[in-house]
């Protein structure tokens, strides 16, 4: 190994930046209490999807250029050249009658190579490798649960489970269960089923899926989920009977907001239906009618809100629009002074943020708080990006001595520490679930062992060994934070 004098390395640490917008949990159980109906009816929210997340600034003021979809989707098919046969591209679409789980769990879905809910059969002995192009909402990972949402996680014979930007690569072997699904950890049923033969095994993906059978709604068959019992469906009826004659949708009903008044009178009409269903007895399509009316109502509700929760968010509306005004400063800030480091900049689409910002104005001037602090969140997710995108590591010099082997384990040593310091940092800021903490504590654990050994390795003299393991240290620590969603 060659070894230069005095040389001045840069240590790359991450800097964790968090935007305005909220991390998604899974649901919780809406519990009917009809005490409580004339309280505002808030059943769901829906987080939006991060917007594009770098594009090019109107001319003079900033200099990056994001590469465009077709660029990106070159950048794609270069990676699987590279990883070569058995490779495939998974990617985000929203689902249509031809994914297998459509109507079923997220609406969203995965699509392989260009086919919502693809199936394929993987040979044991074989190596499989799937570039993920996701979000960290839809991080996927492999799973013997139909239904994925973090359960069931198979491990042996995979690299890369719970990624949303990157390559999951798999070997099936003779442990790997026949059938596996690759899901989302954090929804239900946004993938499908992968097939896992022996080498010498001829039968076609249609001949297995004849065997198998067929999963979620493919070829007219049942949706996936228990039954829904006629005790069921009935509370279920008369909690949605009580919310439509409620204070809130005698507000939405009293409105000008036509908006509101359309989801109200289209919830009238899915329960109507419903109710003709529970007739025929189809109880499961009945359900999903009351659940879409629910849904409609709440969303009603929220754009008439009470004037105490119209208070509340007029006050979250300012928080929000402060935090983004905060943001653009600096962003304009540390642009400013990286580039006179001679750093990487990124822009952002300042047009496209000022417009969220004009139309929020818009929607608070009117009082439509919720559909305004939507606008701030959006434009907040566009400067935050951007601005984890410059200032996502930060160069910090240390004069090494690199005569020797012992020089290349010490930066090795100082580059793993500086990651491993972000962990506790990451789970304050993004407050894991208890699964994820499982997931995560694995890597940390994973890490320190590494790093143990390394620096005892190191002090017997073995710094070729020493350094392998610091370098493989900071890769579970990176591991780590990637599951959290922290950008490196």
């Amino acid at each position: 190994m060659l070894y230069l004098k005095k040389m001045t390395y840069s240590l790359i640490v991450p800097i964790l930046l968090v935007g305005c917008g909220g991390a998604e949990t899974k649901p919780e159980k809406i519990v009917d209490d009809s005490k409580n109906i004339d309280h505002d009816v808030v059943l769901s929210k829906k987080i939006a999807e991060p917007l594009s997340q770098q594009v090019k600034l109107p001319a003079p003021v900033l200099s990056e250029v994001v590469a465009s979809k077709a660029e990106t989707m070159a950048a794609s098919n270069d990676v699987l050249a590279d990883l070569g046969p058995n490779s495939y591209t998974i990617s985000l679409k929203v689902k249509s009658e031809k994914h297998p789980f459509f109507g079923v769990g997220d609406s969203t879905g995965f699509v392989v190579d260009g086919v919502e809910g693809k199936e394929l059969v993987l040979k044991r002995g074989e190596s499989y490798y799937f570039y993920v192009d996701s979000t960290p909402m839809h991080d996927m990972y492999l799973s013997t649960d139909e239904m994925g949402w973090g359960s069931n996680i198979v491990e042996e014979g995979v690299e890369g489970n719970f990624t949303f930007k990157g390559v999951i690569t798999i070997t099936p072997n003779e442990n790997t269960p026949d059938i596996l699904f690759y899901q989302c950890q954090n929804h239900k049923a946004m993938g499908a089923r992968f097939f896992v033969v022996d080498r010498d095994d001829t039968r076609s993906l249609a001949e297995l899926v004849a065997e198998h059978g067929t999963i979620g709604l493919a070829n007219g068959a049942e949706a996936v989920g228990p039954k829904v019992s006629d005790v069921e469906l009935k509370q279920k009826l008369s909690y949605a009977s009580m919310v439509v004659i409620s204070k809130p949708a005698k507000r939405v009903k009293n409105s000008n907001n036509g908006e509101a008044k359309a989801l109200f009178e289209s919830s009238q009409n899915k329960l109507t239906e419903a109710r003709k269903l529970q007739e025929m007895g189809d109880n499961r399509a009945a359900m999903k009618l009351v659940d879409e009316a629910l849904r409609n109502m709440s969303l009603a509700s929220q754009m008439v809100p009470s004037e105490g929760l119209k208070g509340e968010q007029k006050q979250r509306y300012n928080s929000v629009l402060e935090h983004l005004l905060q943001q653009e400063k600096g962003f304009k800030e540390a642009y400013d002074r990286l580039l006179q480091e001679g750093e990487n900049v990124v822009g952002y689409d300042q047009d496209e943020v000022s417009a969220y910002k004009s139309s929020a104005q818009a929607h608070a001037d009117a009082q439509h708080y919720s559909a305004a602090i939507t606008d701030v969140e959006q434009a907040d997710r566009i400067v935050t990006t951007a601005l984890n995108e410059m200032l996502d590591s930060r160069t910090v010099k240390y004069e090494l001595n690199l005569d020797t082997p012992q020089g290349e384990y010490e930066y090795e040593h100082n580059r793993y520490l500086g990651y491993a310091e972000l962990v506790p940092v990451a789970i304050e800021e993004k407050k894991p679930s208890a699964g994820q903490m499982m997931l995560l504590n694995n890597f940390v654990d994973k890490s320190k062992a590494m790093n143990a050994k390394g620096e005892a390795m190191a002090e017997d003299g073995n710094y070729p060994d020493a350094i392998r393991l610091m370098q493989e240290a900071t890769k579970q620590v990176r591991k780590a934070l990637r599951m959290l969603g922290v950008k490196q």
